[in-house]
């Protein structure tokens, strides 16, 4: 394939392939982008992403601005895991999805030894969400008492939030620049 194919080649939507091409992208160590909501909205079909998980693929997510329905990646996350549950494979859960946000992106950048983890020295870009307050009923139920409890649930509640979901906090670099 003319050298094309290499660590650091970053491969959009990939939908359709072959196990002949799902073996070249694994030995080669490039990178699948998968589009779910792009995907989605064309209509040019779903991409087995437990799939491409079981056989080692490296996958991240993208938003593929030309026909995406939005540019977050917390959409793009809960697009993925709809995607995953509608082609009835084993649904991809918020664990799953979550490196697919972080670590796997900063690996395939080569960032990962810079800015992947919130070690001192690092220069980590984050934000820190309340998630209370994306809940439909928190107003009636108040924090201590909403019915989503673990780690799994608040994450998939972040992911699935269609609204807009407000930051508490943002660091860049590992510094705090809201509020300032």
């Amino acid at each position: 394939l003319h050298g094309l194919l290499k660590e650091g080649t970053l491969l959009a939507h990939c939908i359709h392939l072959q196990a002949e091409e799902r073996k070249m992208i694994l030995e080669s160590g490039s990178v699948i982008v998968h589009c779910a909501s792009s995907n989605r909205f064309l209509g040019s079909g779903s991409m087995p992403l437990r799939r491409y998980l079981d056989e080692n693929l490296i996958v991240t997510l993208g938003s593929d601005v030309a026909a995406g329905l939005s540019l977050s990646m917390l959409h793009e996350a809960g697009e993925a895991m709809l995607t995953s549950r509608a082609l009835k494979d084993k649904a991809i859960t918020p664990e799953e999805i979550l490196p697919l946000l972080t670590t796997i992106p900063a690996k395939a950048l080569k960032l990962d030894k810079r800015v992947q983890g919130l070690e001192p020295g690092k220069d980590a870009d984050f934000v820190v969400f309340d998630d209370s307050l994306i809940h439909p009923l928190a107003g009636v139920y108040g924090k201590k008492e909403l019915p989503y409890h673990s780690p799994q649930e608040r994450l998939q509640r972040i992911f699935f939030y269609r609204g807009e979901l407000k930051a508490k906090a943002v660091y860049i670099a590992g510094k705090q620049v809201y509020p300032v």
